[in-house]
């Protein structure tokens, strides 16, 4: 009589790294033992943070009301569609209002602040340096 194991016993004895499979019965207690805390610890510390905004739900408003006072009197797009295009010299990139508040851009970069990224007729807001 043969001893074979199921297919899919086999298939997981095979495929067992060579550190478990010498490992000790007290050891795998002791893996199995930190496991189960660290799942432990990762559902306490999802539960802590839901009620944490994401970093961009956290911005928006700080942005939106920053730019009301950096261009009064100025109807703004949304910061999600409005383009900043970076023009330093050999590094120019565009990014959305609210990507662009996320980067730490060197207080001298030249921006152009564009309502959105629609067709190649951009309408420049403003260029500058805004100054809080």
């Amino acid at each position: 009589m043969s001893h074979a194991l199921p297919h899919h016993l086999a298939l997981i004895h095979q495929r067992m790294p060579s550190w478990l499979q010498q490992s000790t019965l007290a050891q795998r207690s002791t893996l199995k033992s930190r496991l189960q805390l660290s799942h432990k610890a990762t559902r306490k510390l999802e539960q802590a943070m839901a009620s944490i905004q994401s970093v961009e739900t956290f911005c928006r408003p700080l942005l939106h009301d920053a730019l009301k006072s950096w261009y009064p009197g100025q109807t703004l797009p949304q910061v999600d569609q409005a383009v900043l295009s970076d023009r330093t010299p050999g590094h120019h990139r565009s990014m959305s209002w609210l990507e662009a508040a996320l980067q730490n851009l060197k207080p001298d970069t030249p921006i152009w602040l564009y309502p959105s990224a629609d067709g190649a007729g951009y309408e420049q807001v403003r260029q500058g340096h805004p100054q809080p």
